[in-house]
């Protein structure tokens, strides 16, 4: 039986980098964003994000996050990142990723890449 409180992820990628694929839940509550991230290496680069706070739940994997000092993250973990706080991650994990708002790229900075890789680009 189908429900109106149900959401599925979409079998396409709502939004893709080199090191991971993103799966937006479509909702009908504005101001927040829920998507899940399958992460093979991470994000290419730092981000800011100028007025969004951005939440990531460890489901599965591990990985590192750079976030004003460098910390290893786990199954269960959760990572808060408050507008305006540079970024970055690497690792193979599966997470979730909860936008409030949800995101807009005009509001997303882009910065320098990924140091958290080694030169044949892994962790």
């Amino acid at each position: 039986m189908r429900s109106k409180f149900k959401r599925t992820a979409p079998t396409k990628p709502s939004f893709t980098q080199a090191g991971l694929k993103g799966y937006t839940f479509p909702t009908e509550t504005d101001g927040i964003q829920i998507s899940v991230e399958n992460v093979t290496r991470g994000h290419d680069r730092y981000a800011t994000e100028l007025k969004t706070t951005t939440i990531y739940y460890v489901v599965n994997g591990e990985g590192t996050f750079r976030v004003d000092d460098e910390f290893t993250v786990a199954v269960g973990d959760l990572v808060e990142i408050l507008p305006g706080t540079e970024f970055v991650f690497a690792g193979k994990m599966q997470l979730i990723l909860i936008h409030l708002p949800g995101f807009k790229k005009e509001f997303n900075v882009v910065g320098r890449p990924n140091d958290l890789y080694d030169k044949e680009g892994r962790r």
